[in-house]
């Protein structure tokens, strides 16, 4: 066992520190947030809106959840503003994640010498090591989670535990949205199946874990509920998709036409098809179809989530190896046999199965979503390793498992730290952080500098990079767009200016209005044919293909 666990350490490390922090391939919009948010904080007590130790933090897009922010400033006071201060609270809380996980398979599932087998699937899972390589909170709030879970089991042999479990699931809402949902459901569970144990415990250690849960959650749950961050909510749920009225018009329509109604301007729909379509059920259908999506073999072992920068690929690996297929099903079958399914523990994890979902399939594109899924991820990894548990006692199986397995970690290892980085690279942003260096470096050359982006503005990537004093920028808000000259506007900083997303033709730009030196940095799908005039650099993605066009405009006298 300890052979065992010490490979596994060893492992997950390599895994995880392997090209750290080069791979992912560049910090993407996120991901700079993050620690410019950090810087903010760290000089200043404020967000980069001016808000002092928020509860949410304001970012550009949406409304934060701090914790991982607030775990990321002192890694910014020692390693300063970089990707490895970043990106490493992510690698640190997965380990931390991994050594839970292990706690709690000893006290939850009494695997006995093979305990470490959860952490193992969990660990080498492509799922959970992606993850654990940008600066997503899903991993923090995995181990916060999964410690809440290890100390209420272990509360009931010390109850001074539960209070480090009431901290665990309190901090864990300070992290990623879904815990908002999934954590009160989780204690609910845990009350209902474990109730005969809870009430012989001293009531006094239930009363304040249960005072400290809600002390650390309303906060953040009120904020969530009533401030602007229930904005974001309302723009992912399924209830609140603007589109739906205009299907379930449609699907009236079509369904009244088919049955011999005339059409007519204002045509009022017929009972049936107001019985057949409707919101509720289309909600209805797209929740179901959501749920069935989260629970599939095509998630989790075929295909896994769409969006390169959620999951390794979109095509040729899943969340986990697909090798853990038949282990999974073992699993299955072992939960619910006779000699698990009247344990405490076997139901606890039927549940979680089947709620862990929840989160996200309320949400528009939540059927495979691998970070609002993210409570999958330890539930599916006991069921593996409940089925790997019953390979063992067959040696032919075991090796072939396990041969099977590690030519498939191998296999995936060798395309995620070569083929990945050329397939992710633009979900990634990656050149931005280049092109704003390139114009930092050489501000004083010339007398304007524009960045200009295909789709993204490069302002996160210039904060990113500039450092701009945070309290200089706290006092710009509400940033007003300059115009340079007709028809073109951009954020001024210093002379660098930072244009919004467009399809702008450099080629055919009259800049005879616009004196002095200027410097276009601008994104090479902006342009049908190479620059010529002025041509200076390319700047180029993984793959060899242009990312950025560098170039001098036309001098004007």
């Amino acid at each position: 066992m300890k052979a065992a666990l010490a490979f596994l350490v060893a492992l997950s490390l390599f895994l995880r520190f392997f090209y750290f922090p080069s791979h992912p391939s560049a910090l993407y919009w996120d991901e700079m947030d993050v620690g410019y948010q950090a810087y903010s904080l760290l000089k200043t007590g404020k967000d980069y809106f001016n808000n002092p130790i928020p509860v949410h933090v304001h970012s550009f897009a949406d409304y934060r959840t701090p914790l991982y922010i607030y775990l990321t400033v002192p890694l910014v006071e020692l390693f300063g503003l970089n990707p490895f201060s970043v990106r490493l609270t992510s690698a640190l809380m997965g380990l931390i994640g991994i050594a839970v996980l292990y706690v709690l398979s000893v006290l939850l599932l009494r695997l006995g010498k093979y305990s470490w087998l959860p952490a193992a699937v969990m660990a080498l899972s492509p799922w959970h090591l992606h993850l654990s390589r940008i600066a997503f909170e899903t991993t923090t709030l995995l181990a916060l989670y999964l410690l809440g879970l290890a100390a209420f089991y272990r509360g009931f042999y010390r109850p001074r535990w539960f209070i480090i479990s009431a901290l665990g699931f309190g901090l864990s809402f300070w992290t990623y949205s879904p815990a908002k949902l999934f954590v009160p459901l989780t204690l609910l569970l845990l009350f209902i199946i474990y109730f005969r144990q809870i009430i012989l415990l001293p009531r006094h250690y239930i009363f304040n874990s249960l005072i400290l849960v809600f002390l650390l959650s309303f906060p953040i749950l009120y904020s969530s509920t009533f401030g602007p961050a229930s904005m974001r909510l309302r723009e992912l749920l399924v209830f609140t998709d603007p589109v739906t009225s205009a299907e379930v018009d449609s699907k009236r329509q079509l369904v009244d036409l088919a049955a011999g109604f005339k059409r007519s301007i204002g045509m009022s729909p017929s009972l049936q098809a107001r019985l057949v379509y409707n919101k509720l059920t289309f909600w209805g259908s797209a929740v179901l179809n959501n749920y069935v999506s989260s629970l599939s073999t095509e998630f989790l072992f075929v295909r896994g989530d769409p969006q390169p920068r959620h999951s390794p690929s979109e095509t040729a690996y899943a969340q986990f190896h697909l090798i853990d297929l038949a282990p999974f099903l073992f699993g299955l079958f072992a939960l619910f046999s006779l000699t698990y399914v009247t344990r405490p523990h076997s139901r606890l994890i039927v549940c979680l199965l089947l709620l862990a979902p929840l989160s996200s399939v309320i949400t528009r594109d939540g059927g495979t979503h691998s970070l609002r899924l993210i409570f999958l991820l330890p539930v599916v990894s006991i069921v593996i390793a409940l089925g790997l548990r019953r390979l063992i006692f067959s040696k032919i199986l075991i090796v072939s498992y396990l041969s099977l397995f590690f030519v498939s970690l191998f296999l995936f290892s060798f395309y995620y730290f070569t083929s990945y980085r050329s397939e992710s690279f633009r979900s990634f942003n990656f050149g931005y952080s280049q092109a704003v260096r390139y114009a930092l470096d050489n501000s004083q050359s010339y007398d304007r500098i524009f960045l200009d982006m295909y789709d993204q503005t490069a302002l996160m990537a210039y904060m990113f990079e500039a450092r701009p004093d945070p309290r200089r920028f706290q006092q710009s808000h509400p940033l007003q767009s300059e115009e340079i000259m007709p028809g073109l506007d951009g954020l001024r900083m210093g002379n660098i200016y930072i244009l919004p997303p467009g399809t702008r033709d450099w080629l055919k730009m009259d800049f005879s209005r616009l004196k002095g030196k200027n410097l276009v940095i601008a994104d090479a799908l902006l342009f049908e044919k190479a620059v010529h005039e002025g041509y200076l650099q390319t700047l180029f993605y993984p793959d060899s293909r242009p990312a950025f066009y560098i170039f001098t405009t036309p001098t004007s006298p």
